[in-house]
């Protein structure tokens, strides 16, 4: 009985040591923080009634729009937690690439994981980063202009109460062809169509590098 509460004992202390431990560093408790952050950032009902006023630029009248509105759009943000969690199930991250990358110095970390996906699913990855990306800057681009379609003074313009102007809108302005029947009004509105236009220029560009180097035949075997 001796034997084997030692046993046990040193087999506890060994868990404790090697398999509980958890290296608290710098790096991770901003991490933390940083995710904490992002997963507070949503709509509350007891901000429903909360409104702030802001100027439609192009008629310069006021309105007011709802601080739940902005919080829905920078909700959008805990996307990243999702997707960072998604790589953490990946074989780029686990136990046996960590060792591997130890041994050639260097480390398995969501960098890492985003560049062997990108190098090993070009065209899947790159495909879904574009739908996904038409449909969040539709959804917030009709969250910041919709409000404009209630007041009486501007019934003229506004198609962005619906989904499908908002989709039109985005795709021509993503791939940088901006026929200017559909704009954004509102200040919160030409924000995120800034927005639009740098990672729509990131996607598409990249998007093209895919589409080429994939039709591209193999200078080693033509017929490939």
């Amino acid at each position: 009985m001796t034997v084997f509460r030692s046993r046990a004992k040193l087999e506890l202390e060994y868990y404790q040591k090697n398999v509980f431990k958890i290296q608290l560093t710098a790096g991770r408790v901003f991490n933390l923080l940083v995710e904490a952050a992002l997963l507070v950032l949503q709509p509350y009902p007891f901000l429903n009634k909360v409104t702030f006023t802001t100027l439609d630029l192009y008629d310069s009248v006021p309105f007011e729009f709802k601080l739940n509105y902005l919080l829905v759009l920078l909700s959008m943000i805990r996307l990243y937690v999702t997707f960072r969690s998604h790589l953490n199930r990946t074989e780029y991250m686990n136990p046996r690439s960590n060792r591997l990358s130890k041994m050639y110095l260097c480390k398995a970390d969501f960098q890492f994981a985003l560049k062997c996906m990108f190098k090993d699913y070009p065209a899947e990855l790159i495909g879904s980063a574009f739908l996904i990306s038409i449909v969040l800057f539709s959804f917030a681009m009709r969250v910041c202009e919709r409000e404009l379609s209630r007041l009486p003074d501007l019934a003229l313009n506004y198609q962005f109460e619906y989904m499908t102007n908002s989709v039109w809108m985005t795709i021509i302005t993503m791939t940088t062809v901006g026929y200017g029947d559909l704009f954004p009004r509102t200040l919160i509105g030409r924000i995120v169509c800034i927005l639009l236009v740098v990672w729509g220029i990131f996607v598409v560009s990249i998007m093209v590098v895919v589409l080429t180097n994939t039709f591209q035949m193999d200078q080693r075997n033509p017929y490939r």
